[in-house]
């Protein structure tokens, strides 16, 4: 069409160029007339190319969708060649995919607006203005949509409609400080034209009577109202407007009103500089000026200033995690979060956080299941950058799934969508990214405890498990805790014990965890004979691992012994470089000390390489400086389990990480070849520091917490992400070992004193299936610091302690039992440090008399096989710790006992069978040497006699035995067969 609208006015034009040319202008016309056909002709090229372009254009789209330059390039070149159909579908499709931008929508509706016909044409047009103001608040928008509407007023409703296009625009974009006035003046403008046609209909002058006259003009009074109690520019100029256009004094209240429009103007004018003068990305003013918002803490304004700062950076992320955060803790209006989420996912879809957050949003004000699933396909098809995203994605559709079931009605439909659904996430994630897809398998794992709690289907959770074991996880110890626990919730002890038979086995990381729980199993669970067949189990197993770790440390140490050899060598190739460079700035001397200077390495073959053991000064005799490498400890020789709760060494066994990787445990000691003499000058000898130390500054301990018992992969990453809603952190010091290794405890230093109290409240809160421990960071070599036990340790006569509680228990269970007796203020149940119960728990009463009831009624109650013994919590004074440097053992006159003696506790305890081997008369108590030889005792005619810190027995009437040490094998004989 637009064709030959161009050659009827080129045609037009050519005749009348015709007409004016003399007759005799024969040769004039005919070159005119060949220039007009290459001009013809270079157009129709023109054309040509132009349409090969749009065809290009279209090709790549169709191939990718998301090409967003391609997009805005086929629209130019349509709107160009005027192809108006082809260039409705073009932004109708662009539409569908991306936000437009304000230029766009304006572009569009214009074009719109120009073949605008009838009156379905026209509301076209208002369902175009509708889209538009909901991809971003712009004031150049909302005043065409306004103009717009003002065009429909000749209709019965169209003033109607046209003053509510005015009010929403007041809404979306009234508060704008720099273009608010400009939206405030149309709509003014609106009803005051209004006003002059009513007066132009009654006439010139103005009847106090006329009702209609009257409203409109208190309606224009309003608006002016309105707009001077908002903080706009040009505010002054409005003001005086109102006062000329007003016919009487302006009120107090409004006065007073303007006035702190007026100030508050003040404080955002630096602000709104700002703005002008920065260059986008202009993000971070924005943040600065979010910030001043949020303290004054008017939502509209808020609200209004997020807006505005989205449609100036609308591919900043956290400036739409900041906006869907405050929406969420703050309005929680489902009209107003909604909208916000989906324009968020359109403008960011490769953020899976704004993804999650809008599920969870959808679920929490209870949209349709369709919705839900509709957005979820969308986000699954957005195109994240890594697994972990994708993971977090599958596993809040599946929680979602999984809330939907009433497993107290019929759920086979909704239970075979969950199961669906996680196969296949499961399949999705391994096609996609293999095993780093879910590396802890922790969808199999939450499908096998559904299975296991809900379907009471034991044989599909074992099946899940022996795949997990088969994907590489057989060798972790937490893993195989995990399946123990599960199996001791849900099944049988024959399948317990069978899989912590299996797991002693296979397991090469932290093996002791599992003997105590083996050995701890059949002490509740087996007969004598499992109970000892557990104990050689661990026994045997234990010389495995001793073994394994010997083995691993002398390659350790070999490595070591190359790597040092290997130092000179390195040293040549780089040429000569000084000691002092290699030396760090807090090590290094005064060159004018006393030290020997330093050297090459070539030139010093000895001090190349120096083993130091623990405490030694870094300084050798002549005190220069060494490098320090530590040797690896010996392990020791394979023993025995002496105790089913410690381990097989005598030291308690250590706790292993939640889901970590196979790695050995640090090794025992072992004798290794020596690889220099120890006669050597400057070699030392001894096992390499325990951890590597963290740096830390005691003066800022009262802006620090210590934190313990955290599972060993964890990151500062998410220790930050448990400690963000205590406050600003500062920094998070992360203990590692030798080898880099995290090993469970930091230091989480604040920026506010107050996010320390806040940060101890979180003390044993459970994080990845363990307890973590919040202390404050103190220096514990003090006496003041020197922890002290939290809890009380006198009768509580309105707490009660529980024992023989399954391993299963939980707190809603302990609430439902111990609730119907009285009001429960704290239920803890005691676990080991790895998370796991240990059987026990405390119950807190408001009031004793409640306490007193429960005892009565709980006490010897059966809980899943378990009888549970209740009692006042009275626990036992708690002996004080000896000092250090004190003696274990207070000095005593008398001669000490032999380790067999009654009373005597060894090194592993006091024994159930220890037997005196020593004669009673040799037993009997001694005198100080002082007091010289004593009767001290008869028996049956014997007379026992100290002599020289002996005791013997003389017969009465005979003569006095010899001292010990002149008697004979004869006397020693009649003294121990004397009946």
């Amino acid at each position: 069409m637009a064709d030959t609208i161009d050659k009827h006015v080129l045609s037009t034009s050519q005749q009348e160029e015709t007409s004016e040319k003399p007759e005799n202008g024969g040769e004039d016309e005919e070159e005119e007339m060949e220039e007009g056909e290459g001009e013809e002709s270079s157009s129709s090229d023109d054309d040509d190319l132009e349409d090969s372009a749009i065809e290009e254009l279209e090709s790549q789209i169709s191939s990718n969708p998301y090409e967003y330059n391609c997009h805005i390039e086929l629209i130019k070149l349509l709107r160009k060649v005027g192809e108006l159909d082809r260039l409705r579908q073009a932004n109708q499709r662009m539409s569908d995919l991306f936000p437009l931008t304000a230029e766009l929508w304006l572009d569009w509706i214009k074009d719109e607006i120009s073949l605008v016909a009838t009156p379905d044409d026209r509301e076209k047009v208002l369902e175009l203005f509708e889209k538009a103001v909901q991809d971003y608040v712009s004031p150049d928008v909302w005043l065409e949509y306004c103009q717009f509407s003002i065009g429909g007023i000749g209709t019965a409703e169209g003033t109607e409609k046209a003053r509510q296009v005015f009010e929403q625009a007041i809404t979306a974009v009234g508060l704008h400080v720099a273009r608010g006035n400009e939206v405030w003046e149309v709509y003014r403008e609106f009803e005051n034209a209004l006003l002059r046609s009513m007066q132009m209909q009654q006439g010139a002058t103005v009847s106090s009577e006329d009702k209609k006259i009257t409203d409109q003009l208190e309606r224009v009074s309003a608006i002016f109202r309105r707009q001077l109690s908002v903080p706009l520019m040009d505010m002054e100029e409005t003001y005086q407007e109102y006062v000329s256009w007003l016919s009487e004094p302006v009120s107090q209240n409004v006065k007073q009103r303007y006035a702190k429009a007026v100030a508050k103007l003040k404080n955002c004018h630096p602000h709104e500089q700002q703005l002008l003068k920065a260059e986008p990305p202009n993000h971070e003013v924005y943040r600065a000026y979010l910030e001043y918002e949020k303290s004054e803490g008017n939502p509209a304004r808020i609200q209004c200033l997020y807006e505005r700062a989205l449609t100036d950076n609308c591919l900043q992320i956290e400036l739409w995690k900041d906006y869907t955060k405050y929406l969420d803790a703050k309005l929680q209006i489902k009209s107003v979060v909604l909208p916000v989420y989906a324009r968020a996912v359109r403008n960011c879809p490769w953020s899976s956080e704004l993804w999650v957050g809008y599920l969870v949003d959808l679920e929490r004000y209870q949209q349709p299941h369709s919705t839900i699933t509709e957005t979820f396909e969308k986000a699954l098809s957005a195109g994240f950058s890594s697994a972990t995203e994708y993971l977090q994605l599958w596993q809040t559709h599946i929680d979602y799934l999984r809330r939907r079931i009433d497993w107290s009605s019929e759920h086979e439909e909704e239970l075979s969508q969950l199961r669906t659904t996680l196969d296949r996430a499961g399949e999705h994630l391994a096609t996609y990214f293999s095993t780093d897809g879910d590396p802890t398998c922790s969808l199999q794992q939450y499908s096998a405890r559904m299975e296991a709690k809900h379907c009471s289907n034991m044989e599909a959770a074992r099946t899940q498990w022996n795949e997990i074991m088969a994907l590489g996880h057989g060798n972790q110890a937490q893993m195989w805790l995990e399946y123990f626990n599960l199996e001791r919730s849900y099944g049988d002890p024959k399948h317990c014990r069978k899989i912590l038979h299996r797991a002693i086995t296979a397991v090469s990381d932290y093996p002791e965890c599992l003997f105590e729980a083996l050995i701890n199993f059949e002490r509740e669970e087996g007969t004598f004979e499992t109970w000892e067949g557990a104990l050689k189990r661990v026994e045997t197993q234990m010389v495995r691992v001793n073994a394994m770790r010997a083995k691993q440390a002398t390659k350790d140490e070999q490595n070591a012994v190359k790597e040092a050899n290997r130092k000179p060598a390195a040293a040549k190739l780089k040429g000569k470089i000084s000691f002092q460079q290699r030396v760090p700035d807090d090590r290094r001397e005064d060159r004018n000390s006393k030290a020997v200077k330093r050297k090459h390495p070539d030139d010093r073959p000895k001090k190349a390489v120096t083993f130091l053991a623990a405490g030694d000064s870094p300084k050798s005799q002549d005190g220069a400086d060494v490098f320090k490498m530590p040797l690896p400890p010996p392990p020791q020789q394979p023993t025995s389990v002496t105790s089913p709760t410690r381990s097989p060494g005598g030291q308690q066994g250590p706790t292993p990480p939640k889901q970590a990787k196979a790695s050995p445990a640090p090794p025992k000691k072992t004798k290794v070849e020596e690889p220099y003499s120890q006669s050597q000058p400057g070699v030392r000898w001894g096992p390499p520091p325990k951890e590597r130390p963290s740096p830390h500054n005691s003066s800022k301990d009262h802006l620090t917490v210590f934190v313990k018992n955290l599972v060993y992969e964890m990151t500062e990453k998410k220790i930050r992400n448990i400690f963000v809603e205590c406050g600003e952190i500062a920094e998070v010091r992360m203990v590692q070992n030798y080898s880099h290794q995290f090993r469970g405890y930091c230091y989480v230093e604040f920026k506010e004193e107050s996010s320390v109290e806040k940060a101890l409240e979180m003390d044993r809160q459970f994080v990845e299936g363990r307890p973590m421990y919040v202390d404050r960071s103190v220096d514990r070599s003090t006496e003041e610091a020197k922890k002290k036990f939290q809890y009380d340790m006198k009768m509580e006569k309105n707490k009660l302690f529980v024992s023989g509680l399954p391993r299963s228990a939980t707190d809603e269970q302990l609430q439902k039992l111990f609730g119907q007796y009285g009001k429960v203020t704290n239920i803890r149940i005691v676990t080991y440090r790895s998370g796991v119960p240990k059987g026990l728990a405390y119950v807190d009463f408001e009031q004793e008399a409640d306490a007193a009831r429960a005892l009565v009624g709980v006490d010897q109650t059966v809980m899943e096989g378990f009888t549970i013994n209740v009692a006042i919590s009275n626990p036992p004074t708690r002996k004080p710790k000896k000092e250090e440097g004190a003696s274990e053992v207070k000095e005593s006159p008398y001669p000490p006992k032999s380790l067999g003696a009654k009373g005597v506790v060894g090194p592993r305890g006091k024994g159930r069978t220890q037997l005196s081997l020593v004669p009673r008369a040799l037993q009997r108590a001694p005198v100080p040497k002082s007091q010289g030889p004593k009767t001290v005792g008869k028996q049956e005619g014997v007379t026992s006699q100290v002599t020289e810190g002996v005791t013997v027995g003389v017969t009465e009437g005979q003569p006095q035995a010899k001292p010990a040490g002149r008697m004979s094998n004869a006397d020693f004989a009649k003294m121990l067969l004397k009946k």
